[in-house]
């Protein structure tokens, strides 16, 4: 399991507040009690509110919707970087966003008025898409519809890198799924080499 950065920080405001509560009650040096006291003290006001901030705004890493298929590690040898980045990205916590790829979403565009309303990420999986790899992200995408995703296929085919296209489909009412595919070429050209 990975710990998340607000369970770090609870138990830091658990052990502060360990701390403070200790030298109340079972020191009795008096001066070693007060540095301890003012010590809890100071701490423990911000690391508490920063706990609970962090809990707030936690989005945990995002699952996976169905299980990838047998020939899997042979496929992810052709993975791109950005493909390897956006799995580590979504693999893992992230705070103070409404979504995780947050940030690209707005710069494909398909930001609308305020972050609650992007589409969000929901799941993914990994599959062969006719011997090559391919990442499929599934957002939830009440507020942006699969007309504005098709809108903006140009862009996401080069946003993604040279080496990636993308498909997208729509996989239920208001859930679009959208498919990061790994060039032949690029496969092609390696298996020269």
């Amino acid at each position: 399991m990975v710990a998340s950065l607000a369970n770090l920080v609870l138990l830091a405001a658990l052990v502060l507040s360990g701390l403070f509560v200790g030298s109340y009650f079972f020191i009795s040096d008096p001066d070693l009690q007060a540095n301890l006291g003012l010590f809890g003290i100071t701490y423990i006001s911000f690391i508490w509110p920063a706990y609970f901030v962090l809990r707030i705004t936690e989005r945990r890493p995002i699952p996976t919707t169905t299980a990838p298929p047998a020939d899997i590690e042979a496929l992810r040898t052709q993975r791109t970087t950005i493909q390897k980045e956006i799995l580590r990205d979504i693999n893992k916590y992230v705070y103070l966003k409404e979504t995780h790829m947050q940030d690209q979403l707005h710069a494909l565009g398909l930001g609308v008025k305020s972050d609650t309303e992007l589409p969000k990420l929901i799941g993914y999986h990994e599959t062969d898409q006719d011997g090559r790899y391919a990442l499929v992200l599934q957002f939830d995408s009440h507020h942006v519809p699969l007309a504005k995703w098709q809108k903006r296929q140009a862009k996401l085919d080069t946003f993604f890198g040279k080496d990636v296209t993308t498909a997208v489909t729509t996989v239920a009412p208001e859930r679009v799924e959208l498919a990061l595919i790994c060039k032949r070429a690029k496969i092609d050209e390696q298996a020269a080499n």
